[in-house]
């Protein structure tokens, strides 16, 4: 009774402006998965605001990447991206840190699409540390996992309209 219930929920919220049901429809892409992992050496330019990219390296285990920082004082700093990904805005050296990592190689860490993933030469502190990334990209594709996803194709009218419903608290 209840799964009948559920079913004719779903069906009366998917119907056409007749009353029909009607299928949904998706749009399926593929996403490419990162199976290595990167180790990216930084250059610290101004005291813990500005960060450039020297190396990176692809290593074997996505879990194992991490981020060389060579600061400023003269010390080397080694931080796990996943201390990275979880930090929770207590250290605001992070926050620079991250959002230059987001442009090179270690966004295949913190960005399930590799796909998305092409280093910007502007955070590369030579045009040689961004050519040998950019190679790698390829090297990381070549090697990545692949899958299809299926996402609902946005429509203008009905229930949520196609954007974010969620509320917003309150």
């Amino acid at each position: 009774m209840v799964f009948a219930l559920g079913i004719t929920l779903i069906l009366s919220g998917c119907t056409d402006d007749d009353g029909h049901p009607r299928l949904m429809e998706y749009d399926e892409k593929t996403v490419h998965e990162s199976t290595k992992g990167v180790e990216t050496e930084l250059e610290e330019q101004e005291p813990g605001d500005e960060y450039l990219i020297l190396d990176e390296r692809m290593i074997d285990e996505k879990e194992d990447s991490r981020a060389i920082v060579h600061n400023l004082d003269g010390t080397v700093d080694t931080l796990s991206f996943a201390s990275l990904a979880n930090d929770d805005g207590s250290n605001p050296r992070y926050s620079p840190m991250r959002a230059v990592l987001m442009y090179g190689l270690a966004r295949s860490f913190f960005n399930p699409n590799m796909g998305n993933v092409r280093p910007d030469p502007s955070y590369y502190k030579t045009p040689g540390a961004y050519n040998k990334s950019a190679g790698l990209r390829e090297d990381m594709m070549s090697s990545s996992r692949t899958r299809s996803v299926r996402t609902p194709k946005g429509s203008s009218k009905g229930y949520g309209g196609g954007k974010s419903f969620r509320s917003s608290g309150g």
